[in-house]
């Protein structure tokens, strides 16, 4: 868990009904966004792999979404949402 997700489970602690507000807390969705720069030269090979990544992404229930857009000639922006922190960490 982020350090920021342990410090509000450590202040839930002791809170009546609070128990419960963690439950739905640490069933929270998780997204990922990121920017990858490629060398020179292997922006298509990136867009090979990342293709494969999201279609294999589909088979998996824990990936409600994968997704990738070129946005310059090397540059690619990428978009995960996972159902769960556990799934991020799993496959993140």
């Amino acid at each position: 868990a982020s350090e920021s997700v342990r410090e509000y489970r450590r202040r839930a602690d002791g809170i009546p009904g609070m128990s419960e507000l963690r439950m739905e807390h640490d069933m929270a969705k998780v997204s990922m966004i990121g920017m990858i720069t490629c060398q020179d030269g292997k922006a298509d090979g990136m867009a090979a792999v990342l293709t494969r990544m999201v279609t294999a992404a589909s088979d998996e229930p824990v990936a409600e979404i994968c997704s990738y857009h070129r946005v310059a000639d090397d540059s690619f922006a990428f978009f995960a949402l996972m159902t769960d922190e556990s799934a991020m960490q799993q496959h993140g």
